[in-house]
């Protein structure tokens, strides 16, 4: 392989780091995705400001921009909950049984409602 194609490789390898960790930043923050536009957008309004400093990062979204497009996200969240998921059941498997408490109360129908996070 030459040295101009593992260059590129190497580019865009670190410019989908980089919109992997916007869209970890904004998962853990708990803050919305999208606006009513896509350049309102949190996840688009981040990934410019990391675009600011990386010109690599710039090249790559403006040919790659699938990436960021909100089915992509959608499959990158369920990366995030699918490896959260293992890493628990992990963490389970290693430590045994555990117990969970939770306060919550009953509406007028009787169902049981859980308080908001």
């Amino acid at each position: 392989m030459d040295a101009n194609r593992r260059q590129q490789q190497e580019t865009a390898q670190r410019a989908l780091m980089k919109v992997f960790k916007s869209l970890r930043f904004l998962l853990r923050q708990g803050l919305s995705f999208r606006g009513h536009t896509a350049e309102e957008e949190n996840f688009q309004q981040l990934l410019n400001v990391f675009r600011d400093d990386d010109e690599g990062l710039d090249r790559y979204l403006k040919r790659s921009i699938s990436f960021t497009s909100p089915q992509a996200q959608e499959e990158m969240i369920q990366m995030f909950g699918a490896d959260i998921v293992r890493t628990l059941a992990a963490q389970i498997a290693k430590d045994g049984p555990f117990g969970v408490m939770v306060d919550g109360t009953q509406d007028i129908t009787g169902s049981y409602l859980l308080p908001p996070r």
